[in-house]
């Protein structure tokens, strides 16, 4: 139980570590920080429900690293940064069409619609200027452009839970220790990247009851009460992109077909509608808003095809048990909290 406790302590202080392959100077990393706090604190004020915040940071992220050549940009791409609405990037096409490229940032400043506020929070995910020719595929470059980030972290309410009551119903007892455990490792390469999330909710048991790993098992991620590795490629040929593992989906303003993050509520009215991002990389704690398996996005001049194939266990309110098999054959409703402290949670 020491041995334990002092685990425990070391992992409560939150250790992140980042390993960085770059070649580049970070100039504006302060700017990134602050914008994006800003961002999510406005958005947390504004929702009155829990949302998970990690779709919008890895996107924000992922533009830091990636940032957009707005002369060679498209409608779709401006849209993914999720940072412009409709009337900023109608007006921003229509500028580089009639004048032609952008030499400098703060050209934004004579397109309608674009203020030194506006430039400001876009600064840190755009670029201008000619695209850089495309790197060779291979074992060097991978590494030599590659970024490798590791994330490990905890945190306990100080409070008792009332799950940890004495006086709590056995059915309703949590099971676990009272930390909330996150690991998350990712590599990204020349429009390549792999890695995973795992997690652990406060209450959920860890290596052991319910997330127990048979001896002498490699399946070690059984351990987490939510694990989700993940592969993912990004190009601009025929394949523009491919996903093994955990993906998500989004067309037609989510009518179609969407998963992951969404607000039904925000302070960014004009861009309150939902961005269809096609496929895209899992990388959020959320244990059901996702696809599990395998997809593509295949175009052919300008006709695009996303075929997918998807498996993964659901969480359900069981109502009816076939006597016969034990097997559930009637529910009443699916789960959505992704919790399992408690035998009925399990259940």
């Amino acid at each position: 139980m020491k041995i334990q406790n002092k685990t425990l302590i070391i992992l409560s202080l939150l250790l992140i570590i980042r390993i960085n392959i770059v070649h580049s100077q970070d100039t504006l990393q302060n700017t990134e920080d602050i914008l994006l706090q800003d961002k999510l604190e406005t958005i947390a004020e504004q929702v009155d429900y829990d949302l998970d915040y990690s779709d919008l940071v890895e996107q924000l992220k992922y533009y830091k690293e990636n940032p957009l050549n707005i002369n060679t940009s498209s409608r779709e791409d401006l849209e993914q940064l999720g940072l412009l609405n409709d009337i900023q990037i109608s007006a921003l096409i229509s500028h580089i069409k009639q004048t032609g490229n952008l030499i400098e940032i703060y050209e934004l400043q004579s397109i309608d619609g674009f203020n030194l506020e506006t430039i400001n929070r876009i600064l840190p995910y755009i670029k201008i200027g000619n695209n850089s020719p495309n790197e060779s595929f291979s074992l060097k470059n991978i590494f030599k452009k590659s970024k490798q980030q590791l994330s490990l972290s905890s945190q306990k309410t100080l409070e008792q839970s009332a799950g940890y009551s004495p006086t709590a119903d056995s059915s309703h007892r949590y099971l676990g220790s009272p930390y909330k455990l996150y690991a998350k490792y990712s590599f990204t390469s020349l429009g390549f990247s792999f890695g995973f999330t795992a997690n652990k909710d406060a209450g959920s048991q860890f290596f052991s009851g319910s997330n127990f790993v048979p001896k002498n098992s490699l399946q070690f991620y059984k351990g987490f009460d939510f694990f989700s590795p993940r592969l993912f490629y990004k190009g601009k040929g025929i394949i523009k992109a491919f996903a093994l593992g955990d993906y998500k989906l989004g067309f037609g303003q989510g009518l179609a077909l969407a998963t992951g993050l969404s607000f039904s509520k925000t302070p960014d009215v004009l861009n309150s509608r939902r961005l269809d991002k096609g496929l895209a990389p899992y990388t959020s704690t959320n244990a059901n808003a996702f696809m599990r398996g395998i997809a593509a996005t295949i175009a052919f001049h300008n006709i695009e095809f996303t075929p997918f194939y998807s498996y993964h266990k659901l969480d359900a309110t069981v109502t009816v048990t076939d006597s016969a098999t034990n097997a559930p054959s009637i529910f009443s409703s699916l789960g959505t909290s992704g919790y399992h402290r408690t035998y009925a949670e399990i259940a």
